[in-house]
């Protein structure tokens, strides 16, 4: 084993971001002794590479956790690779990690990264972040990762001072904070703060960047940016965006007004239109309308129902009769049942439908419908981008909650979790980076195989208390699945537990 230590995103010693690398002989180590490492290392990340075949396992630990995904370490693991010899001179390193397979190149002088851009959606600013930033902001969006607020101009972005405290105890890895540069040469700048990962402030953070690229793109009307990370050490990215072409309407509500409620919406911009992956309520109309105008000015030419409810199909019938309607074929048969498809407005009902399988597009614009069974409703579709790695699972998938069952239009909480282990067993060897629930924030695939275990394990718990003799309400009460599945709430457990009673009878 050898460890190195390299400055990344730099060409001036003691400056950009300072990583540990570790290159492994033979198994991997246990995880405890990679965090030991790291705490040892205590940079702001190192990372722990070993071969695995022609390509490479890659993890990365902060001085107190494991991180999904760092772009200075693996920077810093490339340098290390090819300096030894491992790795040769114009090869491409294929790294295995918690966020997929990713890439790194050396191109004349540099080091290429291929990494999955991760789009930060509008939102509601929590409690403590404006507090905790100390100034306000023109904007905050989120990912899976990250709250990226953007600042008036560059001279806020380098006299900010955080209350590191209040930001720790946000419920995301970090908070970006971004502007457009003043700087000649920059296009945009930034830094990052991430005190509950144990760094209050990142030196210069690629993956950082996987947000800000797509998030700069359409405001500064290109793709290839110079970016500078002010911290104190400082840093230079070259940034180019080579997909951005998927954006999530996400399920918060402004001013937390029910008008405006509904699941998550994707918008999939293709060359000849848009396709929307669910519409809302109806009671969104004309704002409706206009968020998505507010991303792209290309017509919407295709409509994809995840379910039957009126919080993801309540805008089917305002974008005109010449869109296709896309849905599972139980799903066409739930909606035809709605006051919302009846008489005249029938003609919304989906044109094309399938029943297990379904491939729309080609290559870059490829998307996969899978249906596996029934669960939220007997109809679920879940959603493919193979160029984006981004699964769409409607309401199948409710994170950290209990199932949702609609028994009326065929939901099944006894076949729930078998459904669910057909979708991951089918899904696991295509690479998913980014998966969007019905509702619930932008996660990752872990989270959806952890909510396959926790159905299956909710079932076994309702067929126990169910034969010991317990009626739905004591099962209910019973239940403690929150020390097994941490954060998990118990929201929707009665309603979950009453509908699997009701099914059993």
């Amino acid at each position: 084993m050898r460890i190195f230590q390299i400055d990344a995103f730099t060409n001036e010693a003691f400056k950009g971001n300072p990583a540990g690398v570790c290159l492994l002989d033979g198994a991997a180590p246990h995880a405890r002794w990679m965090q030991s490492v790291a705490a040892e290392m205590n940079v702001s990340e190192t990372a722990f590479v070993g071969r695995t075949g022609d390509d490479w396992s890659l993890r990365w630990f902060s001085p107190t956790i494991e991180i999904a995904l760092c772009g200075h370490a693996t920077l810093a693991t490339a340098h290390a690779l090819l300096e030894e010899g491992l790795l040769s001179r114009g090869a491409v390193a294929r790294f295995h990690t918690m966020s997929g397979v990713l890439t790194a190149a050396e191109t004349g002088e540099l080091i290429e990264l291929d990494f999955p851009a991760k789009a930060a959606q509008p939102c509601e600013p929590p409690e403590g972040l404006i507090e905790g930033l100390g100034t306000q902001p023109v904007r905050v969006s989120r990912n899976e990762f990250d709250y990226l607020v953007e600042m008036a101009n560059e001279d806020d972005i380098r006299s900010l001072t955080p209350d590191h405290a209040l930001l720790r105890s946000l419920p995301v890895r970090g908070v970006i904070v971004t502007s457009r540069a003043s700087t000649s040469g920059f296009d945009f700048v930034s830094r990052f703060f991430a005190p509950g990962s144990g760094i209050d402030e990142d030196p210069v953070t690629g993956s950082a960047h996987c947000a800000l690229a797509p998030y700069w793109a359409p405001r500064l009307g290109k793709t290839e940016f110079m970016a500078y990370q002010a911290s104190p050490r400082g840093g230079v990215l070259d940034v180019v965006k080579v997909a951005d072409n998927y954006y999530v309407l996400t399920s918060s509500t402004p001013g937390n007004d029910a008008t405006f409620s509904g699941g998550n919406v994707g918008i999939f911009i293709t060359a000849n239109g848009v396709v929307l992956v669910d519409t809302k309520l109806a009671t969104w109309g004309q704002t409706f309308l206009d968020r998505v105008k507010s991303v792209t000015t290309r017509p919407v030419t295709m409509i994809i129902n995840t379910h039957t409810h009126g919080d993801h199909t309540g805008n089917d019938d305002k974008f005109g009769t010449s869109v296709e309607i896309v849905a599972q074929d139980n799903t066409k048969a739930n909606m035809a049942k709605m006051d919302a498809f009846k008489g005249d407005k029938a003609v919304f009902l989906p044109k094309k439908t399938f029943k297990d399988t379904l491939t729309l597009g080609s290559g870059k614009e490829q998307i996969n419908l899978y249906y596996f069974g029934a669960g939220h409703t007997n109809g679920d579709a879940m959603i493919y981008f193979p160029a984006l790695r981004v699964l769409q699972t409607g309401d199948l998938f409710a994170r950290k909650d209990a199932p949702r069952i609609d028994r009326a239009n065929g939901g099944s909480g006894v076949a729930y979790p078998q459904t669910l282990s057909k979708a991951v067993a089918a899904l696991k060897n295509v690479p998913v980076d980014t998966v969007v629930p019905g509702h619930s924030p932008l996660t990752k695939w872990s989270d959806l195989q952890e909510y396959q275990r926790y159905t299956a394990d909710l079932l076994t718990e309702v067929r126990a208390a169910r034969r010991a003799g317990k009626n739905a309400d004591a099962a209910a009460a019973s239940i403690n699945l929150t020390d097994k599945y941490k954060g998990y709430t118990s929201e929707g457990l009665k309603l979950a537990v009453q509908a699997i009673y009701d099914e059993l009878k």
